[in-house]
């Protein structure tokens, strides 16, 4: 008989060997061993801090409140008072009030108009804000510290002034007093904020998205892919923490590749919503020398950027923007006002070139500038005004209602 044929016909012996060994009682033993053993590893609780880190980035009041009340309920009552501020009730209990007026708007608005549903998500995106800037301010160094006091363990790095007791100090404590004398925290805390940030901007990038698309289904599809990654990142966490902890960093690597699409289109996202709330109840002066919107296509610079629009001494339309709102002006000459065309939409104008043009761009204004359309085309020079592809349906739909209801009354005036 040749080796291979006798391998076969041994190989399922010897898997029911293992298979029943590895049920025996002594080996269960072995194996719970192993694994509370492997709990208690530096490596393990810094691989569980990383998925955490992520899991807050991707949804900050999500996190943020589960993880206060995980630690609540699982703290002895008398050792509570010294759990960090988001472990009290009233903090995880009002993040978990908000995600349920959430849920029960995603719920209910997808058979809403987007006129009532858009405001709402455009609260929804300057939440998901808020609550990121106090997860960035709270959790991310309360995680830095406890990974400080880990990372001397595993050789990586030391305290300056007090040593391997420093860490052992910031690990009980809710803030970081003594990140001035770590220099393990200070490595752990530019990290920790550096992936909080770039997993954040990807993220917030759905609920920017949401708050463009006009369709329902669209919107719960991008829910859906948040809220599947989140617990991709938790179940593989719980499996094996070490395997969740490198989903994480791959996931990190890629928001990281993305952050700069990322940020042009938050910053998008945000001037826009927060422009729109506000235009609601508050109607600005007209516009003088110059209006700001978003350039949304063009050569030269990149899609996106935030700027002015503006005429130039000679007298063509001129976008100019600043690299990170700080750098040096960058300006993109658009051309004649004559080759230029206004929309008019609901939430918004847009700028586009006309039809004919050798040149193609459109730069989206904020929508402030919706309640002053004839002082837009006075300061720009604009000639040509055209209505959006939603104020015409709408227009369209008020005419067939109109001639629809107008036609009973012609007839009773003829029989009359």
């Amino acid at each position: 008989m040749k080796p291979s044929q006798l391998l076969k016909r041994i190989a399922p012996a010897i898997l029911a060997l293992l298979f029943c060994l590895s049920m025996s009682p002594a080996a269960q033993a072995a194996d719970t061993t192993a694994l509370k053993a492997e709990a208690f590893l530096p490596g393990v609780k810094l691989a569980e801090m990383v998925s955490e880190l992520t899991g807050v980035a991707i949804s900050p009041m999500l996190g943020v409140s589960s993880i206060g009340a995980w630690h609540y309920f699982r703290t002895a009552e008398e050792a509570r008072a010294n759990l960090p501020w988001f472990c009290h009730p009233l903090a995880w209990g009002t993040g978990m009030g908000l995600l349920i007026l959430c849920f029960l708007k995603d719920v209910l608005g997808t058979a809403a108009p987007p006129l009532v549903k858009k405001p709402l998500d455009a609260v929804e995106l300057l939440e998901n804000k808020a609550s990121a800037l106090i997860a960035s301010a709270s959790f991310v160094p309360f995680v830095a510290a406890q990974m400080a006091a880990l990372l001397p363990q595993l050789g990586i790095g030391k305290t300056a002034l007090l040593g391997d007791s420093a860490g052992v100090v910031m690990a009980q404590m809710p803030t970081p007093v003594l990140g001035f004398v770590s220099g393990s925290y200070l490595l752990a805390l530019a990290i920790c904020l550096a992936a909080f940030a770039v997993v954040w901007m990807l993220s917030h990038v759905i609920n920017v998205l949401i708050l463009l698309s006009p369709f329902g289904f669209v919107d719960s599809a991008l829910k859906l892919l948040r809220t599947t990654v989140l617990g991709l990142i938790l179940l593989v966490s719980v499996v094996h923490p070490v395997t969740g902890a490198v989903l994480c960093g791959l996931l990190i690597l890629l928001a990281a590749i993305l952050a700069p699409w990322a940020f042009r289109l938050s910053v998008f996202g945000s001037v826009m919503a927060g422009d729109a709330l506000m235009s609601l109840f508050q109607i600005k002066e007209a516009p003088r020398g110059s209006v700001k919107g978003f350039l949304t296509g063009g050569k030269g610079l990149p899609v996106r950027s935030y700027g002015e629009v503006r005429l130039d001494d000679s007298g063509q339309v001129t976008f100019s923007s600043r690299f990170a709102f700080v750098g040096p002006e960058r300006c993109l000459r658009l051309g004649e006002p004559d080759m230029a065309v206004l929309h008019r939409g609901v939430l918004y104008l847009e700028l586009t070139n006309a039809d004919g043009s050798p040149t193609s761009w459109s730069v989206v204004l904020l929508p402030r500038y919706r309640h002053h359309l004839e002082a837009v085309k006075l300061l720009l020079a604009i000639k040509q005004v055209r209505d959006g592809f939603v104020i015409r349906g709408l227009c369209g739909v008020w005419d067939w209602a109109r001639h629809l209801l107008a036609q009973p009354q012609a007839r009773v005036a003829a029989q009359s």
